[in-house]
């Protein structure tokens, strides 16, 4: 079985990237050693058991200097998976003999920021396109890539909430969704619009140069707490998101918030067609979630 044989097994599309991913560092792997994918796998089959294991456990080091050990634990079962389609299944106990010694990873809580931290985060950004980005992310829970991919096209202003319409191609999940603007954050961004006479995307900067943004504000305001391994920030673009979902969740309920957020475990209480219940119930939620800064 190829590589794109087994990735076709993933129908969704965050997990087919999951597995992607582990199996582009596998790659990376046998070429760090001047090995085929074929010769791998042959002496793979010929050795013992035993052997087998120490095999993965040379792979395994190789993917720890690549990564953090909750993304090595990850890939390795993917790539795992990988070889048993190649007829290659290895032995748990020898397997397990020979990751003896790994440690286990840090199991460190990201933060997530309350409303009066996201004001004072938003405030202390300069560029009105860069505060504009965070605002709408964190009332419409969209992810970053979705938020940066927005189209003026997407947006009815004249809805009540504003709605906002995201079209398959531009999610993470590649299903259409709808999501909400607050009508602070909608009159602040139509503004902005008008303004600049902006058709088409909205917001034009790369991912990275927000990210600067965010985590230049996060460390002037002692809010940069890291993560040990990693030595990212715990309060990082993502966690608005999740503080946007907090909300919906405590104001409406968690499958109200799953819905927004694109997650599927919300689709079996409520119907993404159904844009007329879901205004109702973020028109509801909508008192939590203003900002009121621009």
């Amino acid at each position: 079985m190829s590589q794109l044989e087994f990735l076709n097994y993933y129908q969704v599309q965050s997990t087919r990237n999951i597995a992607k991913s582990a199996l582009r560092s596998f790659n990376e792997y046998l070429t760090s050693n001047n090995m085929t994918e074929d010769q791998f796998i042959t002496n793979l089959k010929s050795q013992e058991q035993k052997d087998q294991g120490r095999a993965i456990r040379k792979l395994y080091d190789f993917l720890q200097t690549k990564m953090v050990l909750s993304s090595c634990n990850k890939y390795k079962n993917y790539i795992l998976s990988y070889l048993a389609d190649q007829n290659i299944t290895i032995n748990q106990h020898f397997l397990n003999m020979a990751f003896q010694g790994v440690q286990s990873p840090l199991l460190e809580n990201a933060k997530t920021p309350t409303i009066k931290q996201i004001r004072e985060i938003i405030k202390m950004i300069n560029p009105i396109d860069a505060k504009l980005f965070f605002m709408v992310q964190f009332v419409s829970t969209m992810r970053q890539n979705e938020a940066r991919l927005l189209q003026t096209s997407d947006i009815d202003f004249d809805a009540e909430p504003t709605l906002i319409h995201l079209q398959a191609k531009n999610t993470k999940t590649r299903r259409e969704r709808v999501t909400f603007l607050t009508s602070d954050v909608s009159k602040s961004l139509l503004e902005y619009i008008r303004i600049n006479n902006i058709e088409g995307q909205i917001f034009n900067h790369s991912a990275q140069s927000y990210n600067n943004h965010f985590n230049r504000a996060v460390r002037k305001l002692g809010l940069d707490e890291k993560f040990s391994e990693t030595n990212r920030n715990k309060l990082s673009i993502h966690r608005l998101r999740a503080a946007g979902s907090q909300i919906l969740t405590d104001r409406i309920d968690h499958d109200f918030a799953d819905v927004l957020m694109g997650h599927t475990n919300g689709l079996k209480t409520y119907s993404v067609g159904n844009e007329e219940r879901l205004s109702e119930l973020y028109l509801k939620a909508e008192p939590g979630l203003k900002l009121n800064i621009i």
